[in-house]
């Protein structure tokens, strides 16, 4: 067993244990703490790849593992955030609505996954935890928009992620973003 791999493999748990408990806190309706957790999960989840490069331990294994943490803390547990702030009202066009934000970050993932050989420089569609982010930041914001607003908008993040827009990566390599 590579004992190395135990750190960025963590760093990833650490990712889902936040995003898990944001779903808990979002259920009891505290809404600031269950983006903040979020947002922490962001910042866990950008340390894992960095670990394993530093380790020199990277595989298949982990990115596998980094993509499962990922739907849990950056596709479901905002999807249940902002269906209980800001769409409940809206009964199951909301739930189809927050699933589908979960959905298109599934996909985000499983084709940036597939392509990850292929494309350099950029990511095609916004990543999964800038779609998360924008819905957290919302949220903290404390700004309470119409139920039908917050849907469209989280319906446009939905599609953004698994678009082919190009975002940088800020690696400083490979393809040019234009």
């Amino acid at each position: 067993m590579n004992y190395r791999r135990i750190v960025p493999n963590s760093i990833s748990g650490l990712s889902l244990v936040f995003g898990v408990i944001s779903i808990f806190l979002s259920m009891e309706k505290n809404f600031f703490w269950a983006s903040v957790l979020i947002v922490l999960a962001v910042a866990a989840d950008s340390c894992d790849g960095r670990a394993a490069r530093l380790l020199h331990c990277s595989g298949d294994f982990g990115i596998q593992l980094d993509s499962l943490c990922d739907v849990c803390s950056f596709g479901v547990a905002p999807a249940i955030l902002i269906y209980i702030y800001g769409m409940q009202d809206l009964g199951l066009a909301g739930q189809v609505i927050a699933s589908l934000f979960t959905f298109g970050g599934a996909m985000r993932l499983a084709r940036f996954n597939t392509n990850v050989s292929a494309i350099h420089g950029y990511f095609q569609g916004m990543p999964i935890p800038g779609g998360a982010c924008v819905l957290a930041t919302y949220v903290i914001s404390g700004y309470n928009n119409s139920s039908v607003v917050v849907a469209i908008g989280t319906l446009a993040i939905a599609i953004i992620m698994y678009s082919d827009v190009r975002f940088p990566d800020f690696k400083g390599k490979g393809n040019p973003l234009f």
